[in-house]
């Protein structure tokens, strides 16, 4: 991944992603102190702990799912959604945010999707599955430092689905 600021100026990000664009836009001051800065302490909400381990957890069922066992990749899927919901230390869990509805949530979506045909490709053709793949593009200017601006982008995966590919995105919010 190339470096996101430019290196005369470091202040001056280079690659730019939807979400950056977005934080800097709702507030550009919070951005300025907690990406440039890095110097907010944004702890985040149970909110967005809960969707950052759902997605987790979804993430690993999608790479395992294809497996004989489903009830293995349901499980793995499960443990790694509570191994990274990291909520706030001091905001109270609300009842449809606990750990318990973790582990009901990815449970629920890993049925819910078991049969849908829509399998992650191997993008080299061996090994590397397509979750989380990311893309950069540069444009057509250049930084102080000659390297160009760049666009970037993850997706949750490329799929193949009623026999073409296809761009996956999951949204739990």
């Amino acid at each position: 991944m190339p470096n996101d600021f430019c290196a005369t100026l470091p202040l001056l990000r280079k690659r730019w992603s939807a979400s950056a664009l977005q934080h800097l836009l709702l507030c550009p001051t919070r951005y300025r102190r907690s990406v440039v800065e890095r110097s907010a302490q944004d702890t985040g909400s149970v909110k967005t702990a809960f969707g950052t381990a759902v997605h987790a957890g979804v993430a690993v069922w999608e790479n395992l799912r294809q497996c004989e066992d489903f009830g293995f990749a349901v499980e793995a899927a499960v443990a790694e959604a509570l191994r990274v919901f990291a909520p706030p230390p001091d905001e109270e869990l609300p009842s449809n945010f606990t750990r318990w509805a973790l582990a009901r949530a990815v449970t629920w979506y890993c049925a819910k999707w078991r049969e849908d045909g829509m399998y992650a490709l191997l993008l080299d053709g061996k090994s590397k599955l397509g979750t989380e793949v990311e893309f950069n593009v540069p444009l057509p200017f250049t930084s102080p430092d000659g390297d160009p601006y760049r666009v970037s982008c993850v997706f949750d995966g490329i799929v193949n689905w009623s026999g073409g590919e296809w761009n996956k995105e999951t949204k739990v919010t």
